[in-house]
């Protein structure tokens, strides 16, 4: 068994949340179906697992990963099977020493509304990235590649898809771990839905 880090996928948030006045979230669960098709690569990303730093959007009440179109993107903070989203602590109806989790099994994401600097490791990491340069997150790449940041459409660019982040800092695939040891891009979330 391979335990994963629990910096190995995340979701920082750099500046203006949770106190700044423009911070906005939503809680939600994570859609069934979409979630058990994740066949995950190793540890990126686990079978049957949302992982933290994803973007995601909203079907009737139930993020998907990913977001175009008019989707309000989101970036999911927790795993989706972080023990504060899910645990098998027992049935409470049958056993009086049952743990359950009192935000099963909803995920929190920081929405494209918020005025916030965010940083995830969740990205294309063999790209560079620039400074200012739109960022996407088609619904249409595989499953396990949904919800990552990406420079490049998978189809045409803005206007034609809709930009979900903008790059704060520059990096390049070669560059220096952070002092977790993954890879990190930084971002400003943004609303700007595709107009052709």
């Amino acid at each position: 068994m391979v335990v994963r880090q629990m910096t190995r996928h995340r979701l920082n948030p750099v500046k203006g949340w949770p106190t700044g006045l423009g911070a906005v979230d939503k809680t939600a669960p994570f859609n069934a179906t979409e979630l058990a098709s994740i066949t995950g690569s190793g540890q990126d990303p686990p079978a049957g697992v949302a992982v933290a730093g994803r973007c995601v959007h909203l079907v009737a009440g139930e993020f998907k990963l990913g977001a175009e179109a008019f989707e309000m993107a989101g970036w999911i903070f927790p795993n989706s099977d972080d023990y504060d989203v899910t645990i098998d602590g027992g049935d409470p109806a049958t056993d009086p020493g049952a743990f359950v989790s009192v935000n099963t099994p909803n995920l929190v994401a920081l929405m494209a509304a918020g005025s916030y600097e965010l940083e995830t490791t969740e990205f294309n990491a063999a790209a560079t990235y620039a400074e200012n340069e739109p960022l996407y997150s088609e619904t249409d790449r595989t499953i396990n590649d949904r919800g990552k940041l990406w420079n490049v459409a998978s189809g045409s660019a803005y206007p034609s898809t809709s930009v979900v982040a903008v790059c704060s800092e520059a990096r390049t695939p070669t560059q220096a771990a952070d002092h977790h040891f993954t890879q990190t891009l930084k971002f400003w979330p943004v609303y700007l839905p595709a107009t052709s």
